[in-house]
């Protein structure tokens, strides 16, 4: 976070001069983020979303799986659970392919092949790849589709709003 950013986020009495000095490596404490994220006024998904993703907080993350769960309205409950969990991966996971770790290559006992799911490392989010992630065949992901990106939509939008209250959008 910017040194303005917080000066404008965190009550006036404190010296913000201190950030950025010294010991602190330009990086900010646990404390200075507690106190902007309390300042910001989030509700709880948008606070989930912001400490699973920016800080990987598990229990954050397992809360908002929880709250898409919530958001999808299926009766199949270990369905709902596949379409959360992989839209939670989806938006936290930065472009790296995780199934190479970025070296666009598969080592195998006998090969070195092609990695399948990313380009040169760039991993490619299509329905064969969240069909694979959720371990469904494609004919049932095609039927689930409409619903996947409805809460891929949702989990953007809450956030966009949660940065936004941040002033970081």
């Amino acid at each position: 976070m910017k040194l303005d950013l917080l000066t404008i986020l965190l009550p006036k009495s404190l010296d913000m001069g201190s950030i950025g000095s010294g010991k602190s490596h330009d990086s900010i404490t646990p404390q200075e983020v507690s106190t902007i994220l309390s300042y910001a006024n989030l509700v709880k998904a948008e606070l989930n979303i912001l400490m699973g993703k920016y800080l990987e907080d598990e229990s954050a993350t397992h809360d908002l799986i929880k709250y898409a769960e919530s958001y999808i309205e299926m009766e199949d409950k270990k369905l709902a659970k596949k379409i959360s969990h992989t839209a939670v991966i989806e938006l936290f996971t930065d472009t790296t392919c995780f199934f190479c770790n970025g070296t666009g290559q598969v080592v195998f006992q006998d090969s070195v092949d092609k990695c399948l799911h990313c380009h040169n490392g760039v991993f490619v989010w299509s329905d064969t790849s969240r069909s694979e992630i959720m371990g469904l065949k494609k004919g049932v992901y095609m039927k689930i589709n409409k619903d996947y990106r409805e809460l891929i939509t949702h989990l953007i939008d809450v956030e966009q709003s949660a940065l936004a209250k941040l002033g970081d959008s």
